[in-house]
């Protein structure tokens, strides 16, 4: 999916862009993305999980992200401001630039998985 500065909720299913303005992770100007409620590097071998991403996200986490091509970063997931919820998500950086009206975007492929409530 190509995000930008609006953003995406990735707790709908599909993901869609964000209609509540706390969106789950947003392309910036400045090359970075944005992950409101934490991001954190996916950096071993093993296929990410939620049970690993929620476990990195507790030890590490930013909001905002340069990603380079092909990194992989668990996102945390919201299905509100007010429902945090333990939902997680693992995106993988396809592409980033400027689309045709100059609005920034980031390409990614996001594997979300069930709350966990």
């Amino acid at each position: 999916m190509q995000v930008d500065p609006v953003g995406y909720s990735l707790a709908t299913v599909p993901p869609s862009p964000d209609q509540s303005g706390n969106p789950d992770i947003s392309a910036s100007f400045d090359g970075t993305f944005v992950a409101g409620l934490g991001a954190a590097k996916w950096t071993t071998t093993a296929a990410p999980s939620p049970e690993g991403c929620a476990s990195l996200l507790m030890t590490r986490q930013v909001t905002r992200v340069t990603a380079d091509l092909g990194d992989v970063y668990c996102v945390r997931v919201a299905h509100g401001p007010f429902n945090i919820g333990n939902q997680y998500a693992a995106v993988r950086f396809l592409e980033r630039g400027l689309d045709p009206t100059d609005l920034p975007y980031v390409r990614i492929h996001a594997t979300v998985w069930p709350d966990e409530d």
